[in-house]
């Protein structure tokens, strides 16, 4: 099961525009839906009690200095919650192929 996305409270275009337009920071936990973390960790721990594969999407995008807004200078929504295609790659690269391959 392939877990959430980080979720933002404004659409990523906008959070960009108005917020982000001079960030050198490739992370931010300004407008970032802070109830997402509280979902992921309770999908995360009902499926290794039930031995199902979760793969922890929310944990590759954020960590403690925030969730990525951008990958090599792209955004990784294309809205509040979508990922943009250099986001997809990046998922899929770091984690996917990762927990494939073992």
């Amino acid at each position: 099961f392939l877990g959430a996305t980080p979720h933002w409270q404004i659409s990523m275009p906008d959070l960009m525009i108005t917020k982000f337009a001079n960030q050198t920071s490739q992370r931010s936990q300004k407008y970032f839906d802070k109830s997402a973390i509280a979902k992921n960790e309770f999908l995360r721990k009902k499926f290794a009690a039930n031995n199902l594969n979760y793969i922890d999407v929310l944990s590759q995008f954020c960590n403690d200095e925030g969730c990525l807004v951008l990958i090599d200078d792209w955004p990784t929504a294309f809205d509040n919650y979508h990922l943009t295609a250099v986001a997809s790659d990046y998922l899929v690269r770091n984690l996917i192929i990762p927990k494939l391959e073992n």
